[in-house]
């Protein structure tokens, strides 16, 4: 899991070539989800590269990438934004959108 933050976003999602997916977190919202998705970052290590940003502290950059509430989280390929889920989410969810990009990745 990648920390993000201002100075390395470039470097580690727009400019990456390999599928990112990006949480957009706050501890206030859907407690648990983060520790939810380090444990899919382990399962899926090698495929997909994981990075969580907290969305408190980088308010600009968070509300230039997603168009609706938090929690989020955002999937990217080659700097393309390639998915997205955003409110109210499940780990299965995100499992099944990991699923479904990779497979668009391809």
């Amino acid at each position: 899991m990648i920390y993000l933050n201002e100075k390395n976003w470039d470097r580690e999602v727009e400019s990456s070539l390999e599928l990112v997916m990006v949480s957009f977190w706050c501890p206030d919202c859907a407690p648990g989800l983060l520790s939810e998705i380090i444990s899919l970052s382990r399962k899926y290590e090698g495929h997909i590269k994981f990075g969580a940003i907290r969305a408190e502290d980088y308010r600009n950059l968070v509300a230039s990438q997603i168009a609706w509430g938090l929690p989020a989280v955002a999937f990217y390929y080659r700097g393309e934004k390639v998915g997205e889920l955003a409110g109210d989410f499940t780990a299965g969810e995100i499992r099944e959108k990991i699923d479904e990009v990779l497979q668009f990745c391809a």
